[in-house]
């Protein structure tokens, strides 16, 4: 069974967090590491085989039984829970949801109650909406690669096709004009291909983002290359100018239309990614549950119920500007019109900014309740292979 004691342990999910539709981004499980090169952690993991180096002051602690531990309801909660199953799903929710319920009466209770599940796992990967084997996310990897090599590549002879162009057209030589008219065109059109195959690679490699969902991305995706594709060969087998001209309108046009779909498609890799930080998060609030019930068991005397449940909300928090983003990026692949389409990504582009901003929230609360339980004379030790109980909500299917 391994198990990482940490001074600031799990909470660098915030490291990972892309500022944008990054081309390199850690992943989830490059977090460990990242904590111990950037110093802010002190990391130890042991095995079954035999005992970890540095014990002083580490207290062992039974993470599966700790993980499982239910958390003590406020006593009007309580009273407004009839159904024993629904009060024991309650006493299993985090912080955040708990407070929640505080404001509902036993109707809203039960309601929001029968939304939720509880559901046993081992590592936020386990949350994840699909799952998608290795073989497949390497070559969704290697796809990427590829896109953006030749996206830089096409980028690049674009404009020394351009700049050749503007020597030409000034000779008035027209039979060069217009081959070098038609390099200009075929690499504006294996650039936009190449960045549509960046998304839809990014896309087949998110497990956070649904099976339906991704698919109806892809086909859509696959459906605009084959469109550029048709009209590159057009652009290939041009001989005039006019026909140069009216083949260049149709790429601008079919851009047109699709460019606010890209950027949903992006936005929603970004908002995916972020949703897997957040899951992270979820999963560190209930190994660090059972180690502070730890710690206090062996005689230690920390009060850092302030700390969690400020750490609770913040995860709650950036959790909902996720979801509204997802909604934001729905309406916007579903709107009819540019504007509107521009006007909820632009929105869903700021929740998500919101979120990053409430896991970093999170990520200083942290710190606190480490130095609180540092100044006590103690460290926290983090069970990472123990199950932990935590509340999922089934997402609205995707629509085409």
């Amino acid at each position: 069974m391994k198990k990482i004691t940490c001074v600031l342990m799990l909470m660098v999910f915030i490291v990972s967090i892309v500022p944008v539709f990054s081309e390199e981004t850690a992943s989830d499980d490059s977090m460990e590491t990242t904590a111990a090169a950037s110093g802010d952690a002190e990391v130890k993991a042991t095995d079954s085989s035999g005992p970890s180096r540095d014990t002083k002051n580490v207290m062992p602690i039974r993470a599966e039984a700790r993980a499982m531990m239910k958390r003590e309801l406020k006593a009007e909660v309580k009273e407004r829970i009839k159904d024993k199953s629904q009060l024991e799903k309650a006493e299993k929710l985090s912080r955040a949801k708990q407070k929640e319920l505080e404001g509902m009466n036993e109707a809203q209770i039960k309601a929001r109650l029968n939304k939720l599940t509880i559901k046993k796992i081992k590592t936020a990967e386990d949350l994840k909406i699909r799952k998608i084997v290795a073989e497949k996310k390497e070559a969704a990897k290697e796809m990427y690669a590829v896109a953006k090599e030749r996206y830089t590549q096409s980028k690049e002879e674009f404009k020394a096709a351009r700049d050749r162009f503007q020597e030409v057209k000034a000779k008035g030589n027209d039979a060069q004009t217009i081959e070098v008219a038609k390099k200009v065109l075929v690499n504006a059109i294996d650039r936009l291909v190449e960045h549509m195959n960046k998304i839809k690679s990014q896309v087949e490699s998110n497990e956070n983002i649904d099976d339906n969902r991704a698919k109806s991305y892809i086909q859509d995706i696959d459906a605009r290359i084959s469109e550029l594709g048709t009209l590159k060969a057009e652009a290939e087998a041009a001989t005039t100018k006019e026909q140069l001209k009216e083949i260049a309108k149709k790429v601008r046009a079919k851009w047109t239309n699709f460019e606010h779909k890209a950027k949903v498609y992006s936005e929603r890799v970004v908002t995916a990614r972020v949703e897997g930080l957040v899951n992270t998060a979820k999963v560190l609030e209930k190994r660090l549950d059972a180690a502070l019930a730890k710690i206090k068991e062996n005689g230690v005397d920390v009060n850092v119920d302030e700390e969690t449940a400020k750490f609770s909300a913040s995860v709650e928090d950036a959790k909902k500007k996720v979801d509204q983003a997802k909604e934001k990026l729905e309406a916007a692949r579903k709107a009819s019109d540019r504007e509107s389409a521009k006007k909820a990504t632009d929105e869903a582009k700021e929740l998500i900014k919101q979120a990053r901003e409430l896991l970093k929230q999170a990520h200083e609360t942290l710190k606190e309740i480490f130095s609180k339980v540092r100044e006590a004379g103690a460290k926290l030790e983090i069970d990472t292979a123990a199950e932990v109980e935590i509340e999922t909500e089934a997402a609205p299917v995707a629509s085409t």
